[in-house]
């Protein structure tokens, strides 16, 4: 059976407004690299961020960084917008509004921005590429401007989300629900996000009108920002906004582009869920004093819905308020209940640090475990002892002739050895000196027995090549060949035992132990085999130098 776990997740784009935007959509990449390695491991998610501020789109990320764990997180080209104008298309527009005349017979073609563009800004405006320097209508105009560049870009990141359901399948085990979710994050503080957020959110409701859920991330507090007057005023002004086209009789009209007639009329709130985000508890007990504090608590909700084995469980508890996010309160002027925040408690600890001492110790443990076993000591001459006698090289302690055993059994002719050949020579021997009666019969038998002595130690003949050698010890040295290389198997055999780990005797320093012990027997037998020969040959020396004093004598 397969035990693999399947988790859902939707296609989703995540669209950052303005600096904050970006900081939290960084660390949103932070954390699908923390949970798949590499972003290219969830392909079904896409980013985009969009900003005023030129600089913004191409800077490093001061409190991310644009590199993790070896992965580059920084927004790809086709990922970042410059919502910019230059200082010729801000003086064409200002020229425009001045000459716009929206009763004539040629409506000017900046009359959707004259509409509600304060025309007391037109002054004061030169190049925007440094930010929207907190004013609404100034972030406002540079998405008006900027909106066919924007859809593009969008439409781009809604592509690279489809056809990826088998590999994630088969490599995550995630199964690709159908729709499409859309996030869009930023501040309601500054110029860009409180400028923007409601005609993106109602241009991706035109763009994506089965869109199966549109979630808006907002930050309300300009303390976070410096907490000027113009960033309260922002804010203030932004939820007034955001709570008057959330109400229920109001209908959002916008004309983004005249050319192509991009008129949008929607009746429905901007967001299915907005998250209004401020830096304290309803109590007051905790208080988020850092901005970058806030953007990663954002993160790690956003990336619940789709790098969490929690993500089951935030969708059900969202769903489970979809009810009364729509049913209106009991004030004298009804109003809906269309917003939602969120707590978030996290356990932060050093991953890094700790997998590295995990895996030390582990190495540790097994390193130990392969040279030490656990913990036996046996004795290296036992197992040599067990090692001749299991593989019969041995047949006890006390007798230590296997190789010399070895040797005699090896046969030399009719499938008999040396040992036999003998005694059935000498049997054979004794019988003819038994069946002598006479003198004649044994001087005869003498001369045979020459002939006979002369044949069976020429097949004895010693010599250093085989053609000086005698036949029987041609025979026993050939065989000495098979008997090295069965020696060596039987000691690589025991050896690769010694290395089971199932084996009760399993270590390194077991195993080396028993190697260090065979080599001392082997030379041990080897030098009492040397010595034997040298014993041999230096009675012979002994016996001719007798023979030749005898004949010199004579």
């Amino acid at each position: 059976m397969n035990d693999r776990q399947y988790q859902g997740i939707n296609r989703t784009i995540c669209i950052g407004l303005g600096s904050t935007g970006k900081e939290v959509l960084m660390r949103v990449r932070r954390l699908i690299v923390d949970r798949y390695q590499d972003l290219a491991k969830l392909p079904v998610v896409s980013f985009v961020h969009i900003d005023t501020d030129k600089e913004a789109t191409q800077s490093v990320s001061l409190r991310t960084g644009n590199s993790y764990q070896g992965v580059d997180l920084s927004f790809q080209d086709a990922e970042k917008i410059n919502a910019t104008m230059t200082s010729a298309q801000i003086t064409e527009l200002v020229q425009g509004l001045e000459h716009c005349n929206p009763i004539g017979d040629q409506p000017s073609p900046y009359a959707h921005i004259s509409e509600w563009f304060p025309p007391q800004l037109l002054r004061n405006i030169k190049a925007i590429d440094q930010g929207a320097k907190g004013i609404r209508p100034i972030g406002r105009l540079s998405f008006f401007h900027n909106y066919l560049k924007i859809k593009q870009a969008i439409e781009v990141a809604e592509q690279r989300t489809r056809g990826h359901e088998q590999d994630l399948l088969k490599q995550s085990g995630l199964i690709v629900d159908p729709g499409l979710n859309i996030i869009v994050v930023g501040s309601l503080c500054g110029g860009t996000g409180s400028g923007t957020f409601l005609d993106m959110a109602y241009s991706l409701r035109y763009a994506y009108p089965e869109v199966k859920q549109l979630v808006g991330y907002l930050v309300i507090s300009p303390e976070l920002y410096g907490n000027t007057p113009n960033m309260c005023a922002n804010t203030y002004a932004a939820l007034m906004e955001l709570d008057y086209y959330s109400s229920p009789g109001t209908t959002f009209a916008a004309c983004y582009d005249q050319r192509y007639d991009i008129h949008v009329q929607e009746k429905r709130p901007p967001f299915d869920y907005t998250y209004l985000v401020s830096k304290s508890t309803e109590q007051g007990n905790y208080v988020i004093d850092k901005q970058r504090k806030l953007c990663n608590v954002i993160a790690n909700k956003i990336a619940l819905d789709f790098s969490s084995e929690l993500a089951p469980v935030v969708k059900g508890m969202r769903d489970n308020f979809a009810q009364h996010l729509i049913q209106e309160d009991d004030h004298p002027r009804p109003n809906t209940q269309n917003y939602l925040t969120f707590g978030l408690a996290a356990i932060y600890f050093p991953r890094d640090r700790i997998s590295q001492i995990t895996v030390t110790r582990i190495s540790h443990k097994l390193t130990n475990f392969w040279l030490q076993g656990e913990g036996q000591s046996p004795d290296p001459l036992k197992l040599l002892e067990q090692f001749f006698i299991e593989h019969h090289w041995y047949n006890n302690s006390d007798q230590k002739n296997g190789f010399i055993s070895k040797l005699e059994e090896i046969p030399i002719e009719n499938e008999k050895n040396f040992n036999a050949l003998m005694n059935t020579w000498k049997s054979k021997l004794e019988n003819k000196i038994t069946e002598c009666k006479t003198k004649e019969e044994r001087a005869s038998l003498m001369r045979q027995l020459q002939r006979d002595f002369r044949e069976q130690f020429h097949k004895t003949k010693t010599g250093d090549s085989e053609s000086t050698r005698g036949v029987w010890l041609t025979k026993i040295i050939k065989g000495k060949n098979s008997l090295f290389t069965q020696l060596c198997e039987d000691i690589d055999s025991y050896l690769y035992s010694l290395l089971n780990p199932n084996n009760k005797n399993f270590s390194i320093t077991n195993s080396r132990n028993w190697l260090d012990a065979i080599q001392s027997e082997l030379n041990t037998y080897q030098y009492e085999i040397e010595l034997k020969v040298k014993d041999v040959n230096s009675t012979k020396s002994l016996e001719q130098l007798e023979k030749n004093g005898h004949k010199l004598t004579r």
